[in-house]
């Protein structure tokens, strides 16, 4: 169902439900990961980002709904299932406006939480190939065109508008050098009412993160008396 390298991590704090969740997992051929506080999972997640998340509200430390906000800050394609003994209506309120894309009270039908686990899976995968699909790869960095967002390991650069638009020219005209008069018109319209200093800025902002990249050849390059150049 899921590739060899991918897991689904199971934030449980009571270890026989763990093991339950595991083992039935593992017999629909997924593979698992278990963590039974909010911190040691969240270290799972920046250290290998996983397939889904199901999550515990009530932990030892940081509790669910904190650390489902937490997740969907920073890795908003990761579904989060959110189990719990809190049953209320309210509760699944609660789950659902940290960002859980569904929610499962305890004691729960497994062949219920298997078909959600499935569905939210094809789900996101279907959404990932759409996105991958608006993806620009600028050597190890990968920049997407819907989300304004770049991508590396497991930092990402949220662009505003104008950066984007910027990026997105230079991308459009890599390996050749822009004028800075033709970024300021692509942005702006005109070169009326724009600042020059606002473009350095943005480059300033976007270099710094490509620079994280140090095994690749990119580069965005500053012309004397020209403009700026994506080296790729």
């Amino acid at each position: 169902m899921i590739n060899n390298d991918d897991y689904i991590l199971i934030v449980e704090d009571e270890p026989h439900i763990a093991h339950l969740l595991g083992v039935n997992l593992q017999i629909d051929d997924y593979q698992t990961i278990t963590a039974d506080t909010g911190e040691e999972a969240w270290n799972q997640i920046v250290s290998a980002r996983p397939q889904l998340v199901l999550l515990d509200v009530m932990l030892p430390d940081l509790d669910g709904n904190s650390l489902c906000k937490r997740i969907k800050a920073k890795y908003q394609n990761v579904p989060v299932l959110m189990l719990s003994a809190l049953g209320q209506s309210s509760d699944r309120i609660r789950g659902l406006k940290a960002g859980a894309d569904d929610y499962m009270p305890k004691p729960f039908n497994l062949e219920e939480l298997l078909l959600k686990v499935h569905k939210l899976l094809k789900l996101y995968q279907s959404d990932l190939k759409i996105e991958n699909v608006n993806n620009d790869n600028i050597g190890a960095i990968s920049y997407n065109r819907n989300s304004y967002t770049l991508n590396y390991e497991n930092d990402v650069l949220y662009l505003s508008l104008k950066e984007a638009q910027l990026l997105e020219y230079l991308i459009d005209h890599k390996n050749t050098a822009v004028p800075r008069q033709d970024l300021i018109i692509h942005l702006w319209g005109s070169t009326k009412n724009s600042n020059p200093r606002t473009i350095d800025n943005y480059v300033s902002n976007i270099r710094k993160f490509l620079d994280k990249d140090t095994e690749s050849s990119v580069e965005l390059k500053t012309i004397r008396g020209v403009g700026y150049m994506l080296v790729t």
